[in-house]
């Protein structure tokens, strides 16, 4: 656990980078910290000065030093501005064990950032870190905090009584908890990838890194020759079909041919999601697309390869444990 301690982690997200926060970031960050709202379970006053946030930026900056906690600063890709932090804190390496905690500019909650940051920070602590425990404790009339954390897989273990003082009074505290096994068991699903022989390489690919995620694959056609008899044609079809239908989730690399097409229904028709990737905008070519490409259950995908399967993992990790 201790290497990634070595190097300040920057993490990636469909919307998000999240980042180390300087002292270049003061201002940005009094927006928020001098928020009442925000700092109402924080456990700290609201910032009143600048120096009340240099000493926060500072904390931030021991505890990774002192090898007990990282603290990212959340923003915008393509924008630099801190609107808020998520980290990791009582970092306990012998037990395999870490606090979480965040914080969000007013101004953006209600859009899944909070989620959406939380979520890349679990993955990082149980995969680099090696975290066997997460865990959070929350104010109990913090119910937008408790909500967030139980969408994301968190049991709640108990009420810890007068467990904090801070504010001049002692707080109560809920403790929820995720580990690690229940954080991969979520996103231990079933999948399927559709497409036409020329995207085979890609079909491979796409598998290969949701395997390497804990996904299991029911199928992979791309192991198949042409098939040159009807009976081929038979026997693959209905391997094919019994593979959507035991998909959790299925995934078609467009361009694709009249197979491609026919699963996609099937898949449809099950009500299974149906991730549309679709790098040269076939779904928006109204020479190219179906009328099945734009109903609710299909989801449109842009961008490379790694980012299709960074956005399953995201999104179906939502779908499986909230």
């Amino acid at each position: 656990m201790t290497n990634v301690f070595e190097k300040f982690p920057v993490l990636e997200t469909e919307r998000l980078q999240l980042r180390k926060i300087d002292f270049s970031d003061e201002n940005q960050i009094f927006t928020y910290l001098s928020d009442t709202e925000v700092m109402k379970y924080y456990g700290l006053e609201p910032a009143t000065s600048l120096e009340d946030v240099r000493s926060e930026i500072s904390w931030y900056q021991s505890i990774f030093e002192n090898k007990t906690g990282i603290r990212w600063g959340i923003t915008l890709k393509g924008k630099d501005e801190v609107i808020g932090s998520v980290g990791f804190l009582n970092v306990v390496h012998q037990h395999k064990r870490a606090d979480v905690g965040y914080e969000l500019h007013r101004s953006f909650w209600g859009q899944g950032i909070a989620g959406e940051a939380l979520v890349a920070i679990l993955q990082y602590g149980f995969e680099h870190m090696n975290l066997e425990r997460i865990q959070a404790l929350i104010e109990p009339p913090n119910t937008a905090s408790t909500k967030l954390v139980k969408k994301y897989g968190f049991t709640n273990e108990g009420l810890l009584r007068n467990y904090e003082f801070s504010l001049g009074k002692f707080d109560d505290l809920y403790m929820f908890s995720l580990l690690k096994e229940e954080f991969y068991n979520k996103s231990k699903s079933k999948f399927y990838v559709a497409s036409s022989f020329k995207n085979v390489e890609a079909v491979r690919y796409v598998s290969h890194q949701l395997k390497e995620k804990g996904y299991v694959h029911t199928y992979d056609w791309t192991q198949n020759s042409r098939a040159s008899t009807f009976e081929d044609l038979r026997e693959i079809g209905l391997k094919e079909k019994e593979a959507v239908m035991e998909a959790d989730f299925f995934i078609a690399l467009l361009p694709g041919g009249k197979g491609t097409h026919v699963e996609i229904g099937i898949a449809l028709a099950l009500g299974k999601t149906v991730y549309l990737y679709s790098p040269n905008g076939e779904v928006d070519n109204l020479e190219t697309t179906s009328t099945f490409y734009h109903v609710p259950e299909a989801v449109k995908v842009e961008g490379s390869l790694d980012e299709l399967v960074d956005y399953v993992f995201n999104e179906k990790l939502v779908r499986l444990i909230s």
